[in-house]
């Protein structure tokens, strides 16, 4: 429940179709190479933003902005490493 099964871009004549199964794993049926690209991006980030985001702050050095000062240590590190810039 709540999960999408269809995504319609702008200028796509036919839908995209997304099946879960029994174990919620995402089956995408789409009409163009494009528009699957599009909605694997959509299901993973519906299903992954969190730890999109949180992979994406831990390799800047920026997860103390969500968990406070104790990653404080962890972050300092990080920009050390200088991934940001890599």
């Amino acid at each position: 429940p709540g999960l999408r099964t269809e995504i319609t871009q702008p200028g796509q004549r036919v839908p995209t179709q997304i099946v879960w199964d029994d174990k919620l794993v995402p089956h995408i049926f789409a009409p163009s190479a494009t528009d699957l690209a599009y909605a694997q991006g959509y299901v993973t980030a519906s299903l992954r933003l969190w730890q999109m985001d949180m992979l994406a702050r831990a390799a800047g050095g920026r997860v103390a902005e969500v968990a406070g000062p104790r990653a404080l240590a962890y972050d300092l590190r990080q920009r050390r490493l200088g991934m940001v810039y890599a």
